[in-house]
C-alpha cells in the first residue's frame, strides 16, 4: 500500500462535459503533456467514477478488454507510471504519488487530492433543485445548466466505457432545460429559456418536446411569428430526418396559436404611437482606438441619400460594439430615437421584418 504523501497537493480540477480541460491548482494539463494515452485515459476513467475508486480487475476490463491478462497488468503499471509523472514532474523515485494510490487491488484517486468534476457538480445541484422550494428551483437549475458544457468526454470518441453515462448525463441536462422552461413560463419570463431550448433543439433536431417548449415560450411572449416558424422547422426536420409527422399535441399546439388573435402586417401612420425609443443595451467597456471608424459610420448615419449601413469583417472582431456605440453617438440626432434589434436567435428569414416590428411596437 502507498504511504500518505507529507504534503497537501494542488487540487485536481477537471471539466468532463464537454471538451476535456483539467488543472492542477491554476497549472492547466494540456494534451500534449501526455506522454501515453493510456495514463490520460486511465486518469478521466477514475475521474469519472464515483468515489473515484475502481478494482484494478475493473480497469483492465474497461481500458484493456482484449489484451491477455499479463500484458494488460503490464499496460497498468506503465500508466500509472506516466500519469504520476504528468501530475507531479518532480515526483522522486520511491516517493508515494499525492494524487493516485494503489492499495490492494484497487486503484484510486487520493481523497486528499480534492478532484473537482464538473459532472458531479452538475448532478449534485440538480439534486439540490429537485430538493428544494419552488421558488428557489430556477436558480438551482440555471446553476447546473451552467456547468453542462457539452456532452460528457466529447472529444473522446473511443472511451466506449462512457457511453452510458454520457447518455444520463444528457438525460439529465434535457431534463433540466425543460424543467426551467417550464417555470420561467409559469413565472412570466416566457424566454429566459430560449438560448437552452435553443441548444437542445440543435442537439437533437427531432426532439418534438423541445420544439413544443419553444412554440409556447415564443407565443407566451407575443411572439407568434417565431412560434409558428418553430413548427414549422420541427415539421420539416420530422419529415427530413424521420420520415414522420408531428405528434397529434405538436400539431395542435401549432393550431392553437395559429388561431390567436393575428398580429397586423401593417398599420396606417396615424396608428403607430408617437414615442421615442431608447433601447440600446449598456455598453460593457468603454470603446478604444475606434474614432475614425466611429467618425465615418456617424457620415453614414446622417447622410439623407443613405438608407443602409452594414458593418462587416470576421467573427469577434466588435462589430456590435462598434455599430452600438455609433447608433448611441447619432441618437439625438434622430426625433425617434434609435432602436436594437436583435437577430441572433432567428433562423427563419420570414421572421426578420415580424421581429423588427414588434420590438418598434408598431
Amino acid at each position: 500500500m502507498d504511504a500518505p504523501p507529507p504534503t497537501q497537493p494542488p487540487p485536481l480540477r477537471a471539466n468532463l462535459l464537454g471538451p476535456v480541460r483539467l488543472a492542477l491548482g491554476e497549472r492547466s494539463i494540456p494534451d500534449h503533456a501526455w506522454p501515453r494515452r493510456a495514463a490520460r485515459t486511465l486518469l478521466l476513467l477514475l475521474l469519472a467514477t464515483p468515489g473515484h475508486r475502481l478494482p484494478r480487475d475493473r480497469v483492465l476490463d474497461l481500458l484493456w478488454p482484449e489484451t491477455p491478462p499479463a500484458a494488460a497488468v503490464n499496460a497498468l503499471g506503465v500508466a500509472l507510471h506516466a500519469l504520476r509523472r504528468v501530475l507531479e514532474p518532480d515526483l522522486r523515485a520511491g516517493r508515494a504519488s499525492a494524487y493516485v494510490e494503489t492499495a490492494g487491488d484497487t486503484v484510486a484517486l487520493r481523497a486528499e487530492s480534492a478532484a473537482w468534476v464538473d459532472a458531479d457538480a452538475f448532478e449534485a445541484t440538480l439534486v439540490r433543485a429537485a430538493m428544494a422550494p419552488p421558488a428557489e428551483r430556477p436558480a438551482l437549475l440555471r446553476e447546473a445548466l451552467t456547468l453542462y458544457g457539452g456532452d460528457f468526454l466529447s472529444d473522446e470518441p473511443e472511451a466506449d466505457w462512457s457511453l452510458a453515462q454520457r447518455e444520463r448525463l444528457r438525460r439529465a441536462w434535457r431534463g433540466a432545460v425543460v424543467d426551467l422552461a417550464e417555470h420561467d413560463l409559469a413565472s412570466s419570463h416566457p424566454l429566459a429559456a430560449v438560448p437552452a431550448l435553443e441548444r437542445l433543439v440543435a442537439a437533437d433536431p427531432c426532439d418534438e418536446a423541445t420544439h413544443r417548449a419553444l412554440m409556447r415560450s415564443y407565443a407566451a411572449a407575443g411572439r407568434r411569428f417565431e412560434a409558428l416558424g418553430q413548427f414549422e422547422r420541427c415539421a420539416k426536420t420530422l419529415r427530413d430526418e424521420l420520415g414522420t409527422e408531428p405528434e397529434v399535441e405538436t400539431t395542435a399546439l401549432a393550431a392553437e396559436i395559429r388561431a390567436a388573435a393575428p398580429v397586423p402586417r401593417s398599420l396606417p401612420a396615424a396608428a403607430i404611437p408617437a414615442r421615442r425609443i431608447d433601447n440600446l443595451p449598456a455598453p460593457p467597456n468603454p470603446l478604444v482606438g475606434r474614432g475614425r471608424e466611429l467618425e465615418a459610420l456617424h457620415d453614414l448615419l446622417l447622410d439623407p441619400s443613405v438608407r443602409l449601413v452594414t458593418v462587416t469583417g470576421a467573427g469577434g472582431i466588435g462589430k456590435t460594439r462598434l455599430a452600438l456605440a455609433a447608433a448611441r453617438q447619432a441618437a439625438e440626432e434622430f426625433a425617434g430615437g434609435v432602436c436594437f434589434v436583435s437577430l441572433a436567435p432567428i433562423r427563419d428569414p420570414a421572421l426578420v421584418v415580424p421581429t423588427a416590428a414588434r420590438v418598434l411596437g408598431v
